[in-house]
């Protein structure tokens, strides 16, 4: 949906399981660093099956009372503000 408001741009694919045991490992020896820190967050939020980027097309929106909305219409309208 980007590529269609932005044109195309390169995506870069990772090994999800790889980063984060990467991360791990480097936070149990001692290195807190951002890089480690930044990869746990990534492949929580992003690539891992449970993340919060996976959900259903049925979300919760009409039991939390909220409209169902357009994601295309969105990501136009953020876009638009930039």
């Amino acid at each position: 949906m980007l590529e269609a408001e932005l044109g195309p741009f390169t995506v870069q694919d990772v090994a999800v399981r790889e980063l984060a045991d990467r991360a791990s490992a480097g936070l149990a020896c001692g290195e807190v660093t951002e890089a480690n820190i930044y990869a746990l967050v990534q492949t929580a939020t992003f690539g891992m099956e449970g993340s919060s980027a996976c959900w259903p097309e049925d979300d919760d929106s009409a039991f939390l009372g909220l409209p169902k909305r357009d994601l295309k219409a969105e990501i136009k309208k953020v876009l638009a503000t930039l």
